[in-house]
């Protein structure tokens, strides 16, 4: 009988977006830059990012965490937070849009924002952000007190 031992790996992989090496020092950078990575699919289903930040608030990496249906996706904080300390992270902003263009938070985008925010301040992870973003705007949970 063969027995298998697991590898994780990290994987970077450079990709030019816009914005990418600059700071993000305002929610409406982060929308822009956000916006880039989503491509075509904002309208279509529901999906969920990180972008991971240097100690400059400088985007370093992003991961594509969940994708879901038409009203919702599933962040396992689990594995949020295995890839926020794979990769050393020092910050991070979490973003995840609505396919029906409504920005308002629902109760569940309230629950885990500060279930997110408990389990970042246990690891020292600064959690900057949580964006719900459409093609034309977005709501960010700093900005209006909610983070």
């Amino acid at each position: 009988m063969t027995s298998y031992l697991n590898e994780i790996r990290v994987c970077y992989k450079r990709m030019p977006i816009p914005f990418a090496s600059e700071p993000l020092t305002s929610s409406q950078k982060t929308f822009l830059l956000l916006r880039e990575l989503w491509a075509d699919n904002i309208d279509h289903l529901e999906s969920i990012y990180i972008l991971i930040l240097n100690r400059a608030n400088e985007p370093v990496s992003y991961h594509h965490l969940s994708v879901g249906g038409r009203t919702r996706a599933i962040c396992d904080v689990v594995v949020l937070f295995q890839i926020l300390l794979k990769t050393n992270s020092h910050a991070f902003i979490l973003a995840h849009n609505h396919p029906s263009s409504r920005l308002t938070p629902s109760q569940s985008d309230l629950a885990l924002t500060r279930r997110v925010q408990k389990l970042a301040a246990l690891f020292e992870i600064h959690f900057l952000d949580h964006l719900i973003i459409n093609q034309e705007s977005y709501y960010s949970f700093a900005d209006n007190g909610d983070l």
